[in-house]
């Protein structure tokens, strides 16, 4: 066996440096990408979220607002949105996480994916949901 292995490392051919530079890596820079919208709408998400809902979320000036008893309530629009946001996001991210692989860490990269993706897609549903829900 140590004779097996002495004729591998005689054999084994030099390894130069390269002054190539590393190709783009398009998927880490959509990863990062995403990555930061994630970040940037869960700061700014609620804000945003309680600015666009106004009068409805303003139960002091507002006596007659509604918390879940009404389509135009506060909060109604989040386990709506909730829902579908899950359950595209449970349909949609498994798809594209697949589709990450030749790298020794697409393992990593495709579990980013997946939470960047579950993620941008409770937020849009629940921006859609409110949206259709408080224009009726």
């Amino acid at each position: 066996m140590l004779d097996t292995f002495v004729a591998i490392v005689r054999n084994v051919p030099h390894v130069a440096r390269s002054s190539e530079p590393r190709p783009a890596d398009a998927e880490r820079t959509l990863l990062c990408m995403g990555g930061a919208l994630c970040f940037v709408l869960l700061v700014l998400g609620m804000p945003g979220y309680f600015f666009a809902a106004g009068a409805r979320c303003d139960f002091e000036a507002n006596p007659g607002a509604t918390v879940l008893l009404s389509l135009d309530g506060c909060f109604t629009p989040i386990p709506l949105g909730l829902s579908a946001g899950l359950i595209v996001g449970l349909a949609v991210a498994p798809v594209l996480s697949r589709r990450i692989r030749g790298r020794s860490n697409s393992h990593e990269r495709a579990s980013y994916a997946y939470a960047i993706l579950m993620i941008l897609s409770i937020h849009v549903a629940l921006a859609l949901s409110a949206a259709f829900l408080w224009s009726l």
